[in-house]
């Protein structure tokens, strides 16, 4: 087994390659281990749609059963759904374990395993897990399975949910859903329809192969035919999901596309309007106009490293209602639980659309633009990418303004490039390292992409 699978928020690899079938039975004995020593004998299981899910799922199942866990198995569910569902059976009782893949290409599969409120375990929990299983110390126990289905009961609570919030429509709207052949439509578009807007769906057949594009609406290629059908159809928003539907993408009546600090500009201008001074959460991968655009709406920016289960942590920290991360992530605690639910975060967006007269395009003119490269992806191995950063770190901190956010190197360029900012960070899922960079000009893009791509083929 690839001891990179371990990763800061999960466990993830390419399956056949850096893990097996096998090796989930004693992940799952890991975890049920994990669970007992911290006086909890229930677990929640749910699972994507990859071909490889359900086969790993049983076998997880079977490995917590052999520690004394009792498993409830909830068959096909959102990573949502888990984190819902704990709400539902109450914290410090229960585990929980969603197995997905996320966004990633179908041949990768992995597990979200989540103890208390935490979104997952991370860091030193994760690497507890793995020494657990080096040393297969496994607890010996007789639990039991059961199935169960939660998704009724979890789509009416965010129904119930939406009606607290003070936002009256006054439209219908036409919405136009990418769910990249994954569980976003299979649950979003029923609830969406029951809130009374016409929905066109696209790609919602279930099919882990992913034969129209992988599903991921941080890639803009993913998002090629949703901008098209929201054209023709002339509809007033489309959304993509990605495979396991914490993440989504928005595209307004134009074919613009709004990406995930659009959706936040959108969702603090909201929460600003109705308490000043509100903590506003994003991260490191986030443009600057974003920044700057919440401090012209009186609230008070606070950038976070990149994690979903550390934007979780810090939201509830800062006490505040909105957090957010540039590839889809939206956190909500305003008559909301405060975790990544892109179904939820989806219909608070066409809430505000529904109780407005105008465009989408037109709720979200004034934010500050920038130009910007969006991510630039460099392969390498998950071993390289550590010394690498280092190595990169030591140089922009030697010639420029540069706040670390746990690694998320964020760069202020000097005079000489005026109103530019570049970010650069290691990947948590993939092999490869990410490169950003914002500017007000097209001159100054270039000539920071330049300097910050050129340091990284060094190495």
């Amino acid at each position: 087994m690839n001891p990179f699978i371990f990763r800061k928020d999960d466990i993830r690899g390419i399956v056949g390659s850096d893990w097996s079938y096998n090796d989930a039975l004693e992940i799952g004995k890991a975890w049920g281990t994990w669970l007992r020593k911290h006086n909890v004998k229930q677990c929640l299981l749910g699972r994507d749609n990859r071909l490889t899910s359900e086969k790993i799922a049983q076998n997880i199942a079977s490995g917590m059963v052999e520690t004394g866990i009792d498993v409830v198995d909830f068959g096909l569910a959102t990573t949502p759904m888990i984190y819902w569902s704990r709400y539902r059976f109450g914290f410090g009782k229960v585990g929980s374990v969603e197995i997905t893949g996320s966004h990633n290409p179908p041949e990768y599969n992995g597990l979200k395993p989540c103890f208390n409120d935490a979104t997952t375990i991370t860091g030193d929990d994760i690497q507890e897990l793995r020494r657990t299983l080096d040393k297969r110390s496994y607890i010996v126990g007789e639990g039991s399975l059961k199935k169960a289905d939660i998704s009724l009961e979890y789509l009416a609570d965010i129904k119930a949910s939406l009606l607290k919030v003070d936002l009256k429509p006054i439209r219908k709207l036409k919405v136009v859903m990418d769910s990249g052949n994954a569980l976003g439509g299979y649950f979003a578009a029923p609830l969406y329809r029951d809130l009374g807007h016409e929905v066109i769906e696209i790609h919602s057949r279930l099919d882990g192969t992913f034969p129209n594009h992988i599903p991921d609406p941080s890639v803009g290629f993913n998002l090629m035919e949703l901008l098209e059908k929201v054209r023709t159809n002339k509809a007033d928003i489309g959304i993509s999901y990605d495979g396991d539907v914490d993440r989504l993408n928005v595209i307004d009546e134009t074919g613009y596309v709004v990406w995930a600090d659009g959706i936040l500009a959108l969702l603090s201008r909201y929460f600003l309007k109705l308490s000043k001074n509100e903590p506003i959460l994003y991260n490191t991968q986030c443009s600057p106009g974003l920044e700057e655009d919440i401090i012209a709406n009186g609230g008070k920016p606070v950038c976070v490293p990149t994690g979903h289960a550390i934007v979780s942590d810090y939201l509830k920290r800062y006490q505040g209602k909105l957090a957010g991360e540039y590839k889809g992530h939206i956190y909500i605690a305003d008559h909301y639980y405060g975790f990544d639910d892109a179904i939820y975060a989806g219909a608070r967006v066409l809430q505000l659309l529904a109780a407005s007269d105008l465009p989408l395009s037109k709720l979200l003119g004034g934010v500050p633009f920038y130009k910007a490269t969006g991510e630039i992806a460099i392969p390498t191995s998950d071993e390289q990418k550590f010394v690498t950063m280092k190595k990169l770190a030591e140089f922009f901190k030697d010639k420029y303004f540069v706040a670390d956010y746990e690694g998320d190197l964020r760069i202020k360029f000097g005079a000489d490039l005026t109103d530019t900012w570049g970010m650069i960070r290691k990947s948590d899922t993939m092999p490869k390292l990410e490169v950003y960079v914002w500017s007000k000009t097209d001159e100054n893009l270039t000539a920071a992409r330049d300097i910050m791509v050129e340091q990284v083929n060094k190495y």
